[in-house]
């Protein structure tokens, strides 16, 4: 074909490009019904009246993956059809919304949830804390996908924070308790009450072992006294690193713990912390023993051949002083 007939024939070709794109825009042109829809919790079917053009398919979307349009929108020659938006059960918890798409016309969709945003704990309510406080305890809230939830502290001595959509943890922290009687709290977790008990800090916990006989354990081994004096109603607990040993190692109210080491033989201080433990406090005692040192002797290096005449040598062990021993 000549250039100039081509030439001729393309604002033929535009036109009908033109007109083949304004009757795709237009294959769709009334939509009953057209307003928001609102879905039925449990899911449905929705049935569209369409009025359409001749020979034209007409696209169709939806922005929300529990709602599809099922049903191609293909014209025909009386100009009606019907689409089918086929929507899934609401199971999150929430209510939820979406938008289709069919030809030129969307439709906002909404869907309320077909069950209630229900809320579980663990640990289950009441919760008790340390006495001490200071400690972080996470409690899990279970819930729905959809379901959203906030934390609050009801009392000051207790913070708490915690929120989101779906399944997730408040973390908790409370001051010590030094009011002399055990308090009680809530907080609000998706507006349900979660209550928080914790007892006084003991008098368990404000009484430290005193040491009795010093805290310095003599080289060549020996035993020293801690002294603790506790109401009757406390539980202890008292342990040391071996080559050292305590006696008693538990107990109930006050008592006397003894202190046990063998000789340090080892060619250098020791140093061993007794561990104790009561009503939540750990107080901890240092005791330190030097090394044992080496015997020296100093003396006549020969002695006398003659029978009954008497000779001495000198000892010292331990750093101590010089004294003689008689042969």
């Amino acid at each position: 074909m000549p250039a100039s007939k081509l030439l001729r024939l393309i604002p033929f070709l535009l036109a009908v490009a033109f007109l083949h794109a304004t009757a795709s825009a237009q294959c769709v042109t009334g939509i009953s019904p057209s307003g928001p829809q609102t879905v039925p919790p449990g899911g449905a079917a929705l049935t569209f009246a369409l009025t359409v053009a001749a020979n034209c398919t007409a696209g169709v979307s939806s922005n929300a993956g529990w709602a599809v349009v099922t049903t191609p929108v293909v014209g025909s020659l009386i100009g009606l059809t019907t689409a089918v938006v086929a929507t899934q059960p609401n199971l999150t918890g929430a209510s939820r919304s979406g938008t289709v798409t069919i030809g030129t016309f969307s439709i906002p969709l909404s869907q309320a949830s077909a069950i209630p945003c229900t809320y579980s704990f663990s640990p289950p309510s009441p919760l008790t804390l340390n006495a001490l406080g200071g400690q972080l305890v996470s409690v899990t809230v279970t819930t729905l996908s959809g379901c959203s939830w906030i934390t609050s502290s009801n009392d000051p001595w207790v913070n708490a924070t915690g929120g989101q959509t779906g399944s997730g943890d408040v973390v908790l922290t409370a001051q010590a308790n030094n009011t002399g009687v055990t308090r009680n709290g809530s907080l609000a977790i998706a507006g349900i009450t979660y209550n928080v008990t914790q007892p006084p800090v003991s008098t368990c916990a404000s009484v430290a072992p005193t040491p009795a006989t010093g805290t310095t354990m003599p080289p060549s081994g020996g035993s020293l006294v801690i002294n603790w004096t506790l109401p009757s109603a406390c539980a202890w607990t008292a342990s040391v690193n071996a080559p050292f040993t305590v006696s008693p190692a538990s107990g109930t109210g006050s008592a006397q713990i003894t202190v046990s080491a063998p000789p340090n033989t080892t060619g250098g201080d020791l140093g061993r912390g007794v561990s104790f433990a009561s009503g939540g406090a750990t107080p901890l005692i240092v005791i330190t023993q030097a090394a044992l040192q080496p015997v020296q002797l100093s003396g006549p290096t020969t002695f006398p051949a003659q029978v009954g005449v008497p000779f001495s040598i000198t000892y010292a062990a331990n750093g101590g002083g010089g004294a003689p021993l008689y042969f």
